[in-house]
This record gives C-alpha cells, sequence and structure tokens, in this order.
C-alpha cells in the first residue's frame, strides 16, 4: 500500500507563487459552490459529498454570502 502523487491529483508542473495560491477561505468557498453545483442544488447531498453536517452547509453558506 503504496500513496503515490497520482493518487492525490497532483501533476507535475510550473510552482505557483505566493500570490497565485488562493487563501483557505476561497478554496473552501469553491469546494462549497462546487458540490451545489454538482448535487443540482440539493444541499444534503451537497453537505454529504463536503462531508459535513447539513448545519455546517448552511452556516458556511451564510459565511460566505452564498
Amino acid at each position: 500500500n503504496v500513496i503515490r502523487a497520482s493518487d492525490l491529483f497532483i501533476r507535475p508542473g510550473k510552482a505557483l507563487s505566493f500570490s497565485e495560491v488562493p487563501n483557505l477561505e476561497e478554496v473552501e468557498r469553491q469546494a462549497i459552490l462546487a458540490a451545489i453545483t454538482q448535487n443540482e442544488g440539493n444541499l444534503t447531498a451537497a453537505a454529504e459529498q463536503l462531508g459535513v453536517s447539513r448545519q455546517t452547509l448552511y452556516n458556511k453558506m451564510k459565511r460566505f454570502n452564498l
């Protein structure tokens, strides 16, 4: 059992500069939007996909004005 770079979706390429790396809040916001979109607006399914409770998803949506 070995974890490889391909298992982590790491692709070789140009390193990002510090200014190009999104902050953690933006990554979280984008993950929430992607989950909601992929689940066609079904927030229960989106919460399950993200591994959080529905209430946590609602709280994060409020925090990010989604």
